[in-house]
């Protein structure tokens, strides 16, 4: 399906270092799709990780960060009745919340709100689990319990890059020398 085939794309271009065809590429789909909560937390990732992570051209990388706030806004007002959008957007907003005016627990308490939203929702109860454990080995046997859910991964992977961050994210759980 179309959905598919532009997270695709955009995995091929951030793989490939093409920033700019690859934000240029998310604002036509977020105008084609203004309803797709995807596009826009893949939108978010994409340009928070040129800002912030790549060696992408300063001037670039500023107009990233200046982009952000407003599509961070935008997106919340459009989305935030939702469990899968708000979990995510705390997720990939805690680790620069200044960039958006916020504090780290403005972005955690997005993701308590998905997780009171879907309690049966195994990342997220992993996402909670995780800062309230001080105990790494059963942080790591719930995130390997995750990669091993098929079913939870594949949701995941759908998402996109976004989707593709937090797995290896677990995977880094599950690797972690504890």
């Amino acid at each position: 399906d179309t959905m598919e085939l532009w997270k695709n794309e955009l995995r091929r271009k951030i793989n490939g270092n093409q920033w700019i065809d690859a934000i240029e590429f998310m604002k036509e789909i977020i105008y084609n799709n203004p309803e797709s909560e995807d596009a826009y937390l893949n939108m978010i990732y994409l340009l928070e990780h040129v800002a912030l992570e790549t060696n992408a051209e300063e001037s670039l990388q500023e107009q990233c960060m200046k982009t952000l706030p407003g599509i961070y806004r935008e997106s919340l007002h459009k989305f935030s009745g939702n469990a899968s959008f708000l979990f995510y957007l705390g997720y990939i907003t805690v680790w620069c919340c200044w960039i958006y005016g916020i504090s780290d627990e403005d972005a955690m308490r997005m993701v308590d709100k998905a997780y009171e939203m879907e309690p049966s929702n195994k990342l997220y109860r992993f996402s909670i689990y995780q800062r309230l454990q001080g105990d790494y080995s059963e942080i790591q046997k719930y995130a390997i319990d995750i990669l091993n859910d098929r079913e939870s991964i594949s949701t995941i992977e759908a998402l996109g890059p976004v989707g593709d961050y937090r797995i290896d994210c677990l995977k880094g759980w599950k690797n972690r020398p504890i």
